[in-house]
């Protein structure tokens, strides 16, 4: 698998300033890892379930 499907697609959504708030919100509050987090969503709108190990 490339990344660059996944890179592009997740700067896209980082380009929203309510996203950026949200996520940077929730990685201060959380511990959230922002990268993560945009894997986990773009995963999802390729149909692809992220197991755990």
């Amino acid at each position: 698998m490339k990344a660059t499907p996944f890179w592009d697609w997740a700067l896209a959504q980082y380009r929203s300033e309510a996203t950026q708030h949200l996520l940077l919100r929730l990685q201060e509050e959380s511990g959230l890892v922002i990268l993560e987090a945009l894997f986990a969503c773009w995963l999802a709108t390729q149909r692809v379930r992220w197991q755990s190990g």
